[in-house]
């Protein structure tokens, strides 16, 4: 018998005790007998392209999850404020022309988006540059972890766990959150930067994270610093690792550059307000307002009613104040705001139009965060418990003191807590490749993972869900606001005084021309109201006394809902013993238009 059918015979024999489909083949691994399948060998060309390439890999994955989310979601703005700061931006509604004043985000940047908006008006630059600055923060999160070790399952991991938390911020923009997201990819960026030991990084790691800081500070910069807060623990935990000395040094280099381009930019914007009195009295005023609107808790009761008698407040004023109406400047004054500041405790969970910590802990943003970093345990080793559980605890107590100290909206504590999450998939890693799991438990190891993955995408799936339901109704809410205005056909002599809870701007889509405002004159009653831009806006009409003005004059409207009504029907009657009637001019679905007339006695 030839000695090359013993080969032949043992694999025949094999074969026949083995289990349909398990037949075994030829191994031509040393003798390269046997060709690579075409295919294979392309996916191997194309993967050894991107991993030696991880900035240009995570930007194309983030780039694909934009026009993902884009594809199923129409954004908007979460708020009111942001379609605001847009109007003043454009020159449309809230001012004559292109303003970059609004006294709540850097005028640098706000310089930049105006020059914009004036060379370029058919782009909507304020909506662009949060969508972009939301994109480099996925960019720099996917970069920070196709940057360490376990690339491909961190990287898969991370889309799993944020897909949905992601689309969300997309979907539905807000400056302050936009401006954490910033922050929390910078950070994550630079501690995967801290970690890595056999290689520098190269100049678009440096370039992308300090856009990243500069951007978030631009926007709103005490959320960078909410950020920086939380990340205490995260980075003391690091700190005590062994890591890279050039790269260290280069990252406490880059930290002292970031500190000091943001500290001047802040001071240059402090400077720029305060050099105009108009404008620091303003803003003396909004920090009075915040303290006791967002911090206090004003009652009205016999125990204080003697603190309200010697200011002239009734309890009117105060519904109308906790309602946003404080443009009457002799009620509201700075110094009648300081002495209720200083007589109500600073610090106390009931928080006037505050959600509770239960509704807080109902909101789906919630539920999916928390629910994805407890998933995210199974997969972080024993040796990094410590400061992920540290950072955990260390976030939740500080969310509580802010809850105490002032009001703590979605916009504050979602980042914080997603900043968990992202903080889960940093120290993760594959628990089936650990070299001291058991190979006998390993199959129930991977069993559970497979039940967790199931469980999490099915929670994701039904988040997606309530998600596109939700902005589907936005969608409608969008064309019916624009159909009301088309209806109520503002014109240029008319100026409107649109109640905070009254008018819902941001049902309008973040990339619509807003065209439909451009004959819209308002008075918007909300944080903007004591500004020099509304001051200028109103002496343009020749109003002094907005409310009082009002009465018998054919040009000015009110745009309110019913409990605003009855809150301005008493204010006149208490003020100025003046009777007065609404007159419904229009009303739609969604807003409500009065005219004031003198009533009788």
């Amino acid at each position: 018998m030839e000695s090359g059918h013993y080969p032949k015979m043992s694999i025949s024999i094999r074969n026949d005790i083995r289990p349909k489909g398990r037949e075994l083949r030829p191994t031509a691994a040393k003798n390269h007998d046997v060709p690579r399948p075409p295919g294979r060998a392309a996916w191997r060309t194309v993967f050894l392209f991107f991993d030696g390439r991880p900035f240009l890999s995570s930007f194309l994955l983030a780039a694909g999850f934009l026009l993902a989310t884009y594809a199923f979601f129409t954004p908007h703005f979460q708020y009111s404020d942001d379609v605001q700061m847009l109007l003043l931006f454009k020159g449309v509604a809230m001012a004559q022309a292109p303003s970059a004043l609004n006294q709540r985000e850097n005028i640098l940047l706000c310089t930049l988006i105006r020059e914009l908006y004036i060379h370029f008006p058919r782009v909507q630059w304020y909506s662009l540059m949060l969508v972009l600055t939301q994109f480099l923060s996925l960019w720099a999160l996917l970069a920070a972890f196709q940057w360490g070790a376990h690339r491909g399952f961190r990287t898969v991991l991370f889309l799993f766990a944020s897909a949905g938390i992601e689309s969300y911020f997309f979907a539905n923009l807000q400056w302050t959150m936009t401006s954490a997201l910033a922050a929390l990819g910078a950070f994550f960026l630079l501690a995967s930067l801290w970690r890595e030991k056999g290689r520098n990084p190269p100049a678009l790691a440096w370039l992308l994270a300090f856009l990243l800081v500069i951007l978030g500070v631009q926007i709103r910069y005490p959320s960078v610093g909410l950020i920086g807060l939380i990340a205490l623990p995260a980075i003391l935990a690091l700190s005590r690792e062994k890591e890279n000395a050039p790269v260290r040094l280069s990252v406490l280099r880059f930290l002292a550059l970031a500190v000091l381009a943001s500290l001047l930019s802040v001071g240059f914007d402090d400077y720029h307000y305060h050099r105009d009195p108009a404008w620091a009295k303003s803003i003396e005023f909004f920090n009075q307002h915040f303290e006791l609107f967002d911090v206090r808790n004003p009652v009205y009761d016999l125990q204080s009613k003697p603190l309200f008698d010697s200011i002239g407040w009734t309890p009117n004023d105060l519904y109308m104040f906790v309602d946003w109406y404080f443009l009457d400047q002799d009620t509201y004054s700075i110094e009648n705001l300081k002495k209720l500041n200083d007589y109500f405790p600073k610090f106390g969970f009931d928080k006037p139009g505050n959600d509770s910590p239960v509704q807080k802990l109902g909101f789906d943003t919630t539920q999916i965060t928390l629910f994805f970093f407890l998933a995210l345990g199974w997969l972080v080793p024993r040796g990094s418990y410590r400061a992920l559980g540290l950072t955990a605890l260390w976030t939740f107590l500080l969310l509580v003191f802010l809850m105490g100290y002032e009001k703590l909206p979605e916009r504050l504590f979602l980042p914080a807590l997603f900043f968990l999450v992202v903080l889960g998939v940093f120290y993760a890693v594959p628990k089936w490749k650990s070299p001291s799991l058991d190979p006998k438990k390993s199959a129930w190891v991977l069993g559970v993972s497979a039940l967790l993955a199931v469980a999490l995408g099915l929670f994701t799936a039904y988040f997606f869900q309530k998600e596109l339901t939700r902005n589907a109704r936005w969608v409608q809410c969008e064309q019916m606001m624009k159909t009301c205005m088309e209806n109520l056909h503002p014109q240029d002599g008319q100026l409107y005084a649109a109640w905070f809870w009254g008018f819902p701007m941001e049902f309008v889509g973040a990339f619509d021309d807003f065209e439909i405002y451009r004959h819209f004159n308002m008075v918007a009653l909300t944080w903007f109201q004591r500004s020099p831009t509304t001051r200028a806006q109103m002496e343009r009409f020749g109003v002094k006394d907005l409310f009082r003005d009002m009465v018998d004059n054919p040009n000015l409207f009110m745009i309110c809902n019913g409990t605003d009504m009855e809150f301005y029907k008493v204010h006149m009657r208490e003020k100025y013993g003046m009777a007065v009637e609404a007159e419904t001019v229009y009303q739609c679905p969604l807003f409500r238009v009065y005219r004031i007339h003198r009533g009788g006695a």
